[in-house]
């Protein structure tokens, strides 16, 4: 599983953007049953991040069929902002962290452009 993992970071820092965006890890034979199993493989994968100095080209994403928030707060159970996170097998998704930077920062972009024509259309009764 580590041996696969380190494999697709490598392939992704190494690979040019657009040949390669995203990798999707699928592990439908480590921890299907057991969440909180693959919560602890999340950590093991996520913290040597950081001290590698990858934090900044790689983010991980996880995805689970028992997902829940681990803040639990307001999402336990059956909640459904925890079906977000959930599929039918335990996957990684492997993200370039500057990809999705620039898409959040598009997403603000786009918001407030929304937000500028929606609040004209008020100001100047334009029906929508």
């Amino acid at each position: 599983m580590y041996a696969a993992y380190w494999h697709e970071v490598a392939l992704l820092e190494s690979a040019p953007q657009r040949a390669l965006s995203t990798t999707l890890l699928i592990t439908p034979s480590f921890g299907l049953s057991n969440a909180e199993a693959f919560m602890a493989l999340s950590d093991t994968l996520t913290n040597p991040l950081e001290s590698l100095q990858l934090e900044k080209v790689v983010q991980l994403v996880f995805f689970h069929p028992q997902w829940t928030f681990r803040d639990g707060a307001e999402r336990t159970g059956g909640s459904a902002g925890n079906f977000a996170r959930r599929s039918p097998f335990p996957m990684i998704n492997i993200l370039r962290t500057p990809q999705v930077f620039s898409f959040a920062c598009l997403c603000l972009l786009l918001s407030e452009v929304f937000c500028r024509w929606y609040f004209f259309c008020i100001l100047t009764n334009y029906k929508i």
